[in-house]
C-alpha cells in the first residue's frame, strides 16, 4: 500500500567558511582592478575624515580642561578677599581678625599681615610701632580688647563676636580659652626644663620634659 508522505528537505550550507566576510571578500575579487583602486579611494578618504573628525576632538577635549582649571582657580580666588597695600592699619587689623576668624594677640597679628604687607617688614620696631595702631583701632571702636585672667597680653576681638548682652559668643569665648591653655602650657614646660646633676657624671645634664605630666596640663586646661 503505497502512501504519499510530503517530504521536508532541508538545506545546509556546505562550506562552513561561507560567512558574510568571505562573501564579501569574494564580492570584492569579482571587480576589477578600477573599480578595487576607487574603492581603496574612498575608503583612504573616510579614513582621514575620521582623523580629522579624532583630531579637532581631542583639541577641543583639552581647551575644555584648560578653561575648567582656569574657572576653578578664578573661583578660589574670588572667594579670597584680596589684600590691599593701600588700605589703613585700622583696616588691615580687622581684615586679620576676619580671616583667622579668632581672637588673636598682637604678635599674632604682626606674623600674620608681615607675610601680606610690604611695608610691616621694614618697620624698625614692629612690636612697638604695631602698638599704636592696635590702640588707635581700639579707640574707634572697630575692635575689642580682652583680657583673659592668668594669661599676659591682650587678645584682640571683633565687636560682632559678643551677643546682645556684651558676653563673648561662646564660640570665640572657648578658642581664647584654648590659646591661653597653649600659653600656659609652654610656660609650665620652660619652668620644668631643669638642669640636675647626674650622680655618675661631674657635668650638669637637661632633664627631659616629664610626656605624661604635659598631657595632664592640657587635659585641665
Amino acid at each position: 500500500m503505497n502512501q504519499n508522505h510530503s517530504e521536508t528537505k532541508i538545506f545546509y550550507m556546505k562550506r562552513p567558511s561561507d560567512t558574510i566576510e568571505n562573501l564579501r571578500k569574494e564580492k570584492l575579487l569579482s571587480l576589477g582592478k578600477e573599480k578595487l583602486i576607487e574603492i581603496i579611494s574612498e575608503r583612504d578618504k573616510d579614513i582621514k575624515r575620521l582623523e580629522g573628525i579624532i583630531t579637532q576632538t581631542m583639541r577641543a577635549n583639552v581647551e575644555f580642561h584648560t578653561e575648567l582649571q582656569n574657572f576653578r582657580k578664578e573661583s578660589l580666588s574670588a572667594k579670597k578677599i584680596p589684600y590691599n597695600q593701600k588700605w589703613s592699619w585700622v583696616q588691615k587689623i580687622i581684615f586679620c581678625l576676619k580671616e583667622n576668624d579668632r581672637p588673636m594677640k598682637s604678635h599674632e597679628i604682626i606674623s600674620f599681615l608681615e607675610k601680606l604687607d610690604t611695608a610691616l617688614p621694614y618697620f624698625p620696631n614692629k612690636t612697638k610701632s604695631f602698638s599704636a595702631n592696635l590702640t588707635k583701632t581700639v579707640g574707634y571702636g572697630r575692635i575689642i580688647q580682652y583680657k583673659l585672667k592668668g594669661i599676659q597680653g591682650y587678645f584682640y576681638l571683633l565687636p560682632e563676636w559678643f551677643d546682645e548682652n556684651g558676653k563673648i559668643i561662646k564660640k570665640y569665648l572657648e578658642k581664647i580659652k584654648l590659646a591661653g591653655c597653649k600659653s600656659k602650657n609652654i610656660i609650665l614646660l620652660k619652668k620644668n626644663n631643669f638642669t640636675q646633676k647626674s650622680s655618675h657624671n661631674s657635668f650638669q645634664q637637661k632633664q627631659p620634659y616629664n610626656l605624661s605630666y604635659y598631657r595632664i596640663i592640657v587635659f585641665l586646661c
